[in-house]
């Protein structure tokens, strides 16, 4: 009984297979094509036919192990494609064309197709149950038209409806990701690797000040806003009390307008810090009272303004993870900033820093992260996520349309991938193209130099990268990883370092 089983688990891994390579054939963009493909070969060769003399096995050295089984010609048009893998993943498109691509892709699929004949070869004839007969199916007439079919018209579907591809699941090399790691990826490989080699994680709360003030319970504002009011009129009667005491005992002292001058400049900023807290508050608890039921469309494919105070009136119940969310099979965790609950719904909610948006690749690929997070680990249905905008209650949802979660597939996949060839030495991402991305990346502002702020490598401490302006020197993180000189909005207004 367990030998059919075995059986029937390889006979079902093969046809896995070749429909992912079906799958392949299909796909019209040639460079995620090319991508997935790679990825495909790799993943088939490590689990059916692993090298575990190699220590950090890559889809070259796999290749290599390969090599007698390829034969010549196929082996040195495997240099090729992976050269082609290569230049899509770290450098310009435009270096290669599209031809290229495609003979790449029909490389890597040969390679797939043929180590899927050897599986199926070592298989040997598959049995068939004596439970099940075979049934004979009568063939059509060669030459009968079936002219009943003629007749109808013929229906063309305008989008294939596809499940997920079935070799996302994590290696037992593969490493463990998070969701800020792969949206960083995805913003720019250089801040993926620094994310993941770093340990960083985001913030608890993504505020752009005022960051220890209540922000999604109503009720907490409410106690919060009681509590600001009260010190905000304490602080003019403490001063008037203050300034009586100080008459009676010391008017007509010289010293007395010293005294007075004094405490009023000690009790100004104070004051005025108890009124911004009360007037943020205050705003707080306005923008709470002044809601609108808000409620999105589950099904919706489209982005649909929300409202924080909407979404709890139309009864989503909000709660704050203690934990990340983990999914052992994919080595992917994350943590949303919180959850919005509602029937058998459970929404992920993310924040980003810039007041008006807009949401960009990485926002999306954060959140796909999350909803997958939350459907893996509590079986909860996430339709949609919700992205908030910067020091407002206003955001937007993003559906989780095949669409996007396509998008995180690709992203997690690449993430792996360069996180491993960083690790093996093979390659290191290149710099960015163009300059936006570095003009305001954490990762690339400059700091002054100190003993005890190094730039960390899993867990060991970098040599820096020092640049100077004529006065200081100044290193940072990407700078000191990449050995280069990012291009930091920073850097330019400190003015030309060297």
């Amino acid at each position: 009984m367990a030998t059919e089983r075995d059986e029937n688990d390889v006979w079902q891994r093969i046809a896995d297979y070749r429909r992912e390579v079906e799958f392949l054939r299909e796909l019209l963009d040639p460079v995620n094509q090319l991508r997935d493909a790679s990825v495909f070969v790799e993943d088939l060769l490590r689990v059916d036919f692993p090298a575990p003399e190699i220590a950090e096995p890559s889809l070259r050295k796999l290749l290599l192990k390969r090599r007698d089984f390829l034969g010549r010609k196929l082996f040195r048009d495997a240099d090729f494609a992976l050269r082609m893998r290569n230049s899509v993943s770290h450098t310009r498109l435009d270096e290669n064309t599209e031809k290229q691509f495609i003979k790449a892709t029909d490389v890597f699929l040969e390679i797939a197709t043929r180590h899927i004949d050897e599986i199926e070869r070592r298989a040997g004839p598959r049995a068939t149950s004596a439970n099940q007969p075979v049934q004979k199916q009568d063939s059509p007439a060669r030459f009968t038209a079936e002219t009943s079919q003629e007749s109808k018209p013929k229906i063309y579907a305008t989008k294939i409806k596809r499940e997920p591809r079935p070799l996302l699941e994590a290696t037992d090399n593969a490493p463990e990701v998070t969701a800020s790691t792969v949206a960083e990826y995805t913003f720019c490989p250089r801040a993926g690797i620094l994310t993941h080699e770093g340990g960083f994680s985001d913030p608890e709360e993504e505020l752009p000040s005022l960051a220890l003030l209540p922000w999604y319970e109503q009720e907490v504002i409410e106690e919060a806003y009681t509590h600001a009011l009260y010190v905000l009129f304490a602080f003019p009667v403490g001063l008037l009390v203050t300034v009586v005491i100080l008459s009676l005992s010391m008017l007509g002292s010289v010293l007395y307008p010293y005294l007075l001058a004094g405490l009023i400049i000690v009790w100004a900023p104070f004051a005025f810090r108890a009124f911004r807290r009360w007037r943020e508050i205050g705003g707080r608890r306005l923008a709470a009272l002044l809601a609108t039921e808000c409620n999105p469309v589950p099904g919706k494919n489209a982005f649909q303004p929300v409202d924080w105070w909407g979404l709890l009136l139309a009864g989503y119940e909000v709660r704050r993870p203690e934990d990340s969310l983990k999914d052992e099979r994919w080595k992917l965790s994350g943590k949303p900033r919180r959850i919005l609950d509602k029937g058998t719904m459970s929404i992920p909610v993310h924040r980003i820093r810039k007041p008006e948006g807009p949401i960009l690749p990485q926002h999306i690929v954060r959140v796909m992260a999350h909803c997958h997070l939350i459907e893996t680990t509590e079986g909860a249905n996430s339709p949609f996520a919700v992205i908030l905008f910067g020091n407002t209650y206003k955001g937007m949802t993003v559906p989780n349309t095949p669409e996007n979660r396509e998008r995180f597939y690709t992203a997690i996949e690449r993430t792996r991938a360069a996180i491993t060839e960083s690790d093996n030495g093979e390659r290191q991402p290149p710099e960015p193209i163009t300059g936006n991305a570095c003009s305001a990346c954490h990762f690339g502002h400059p700091r002054p130099i100190a003993l005890e702020d190094k730039t960390m490598r899993y867990g060991e401490p970098l040599d820096p990268v020092l640049f100077h302006n004529g006065r200081k020197v100044f290193h940072c993180d990407c700078g000191d990883r990449f050995n280069w000189k990012p291009k930091h909005d920073r850097t330019r207004k400190m003015g030309k370092l060297g």
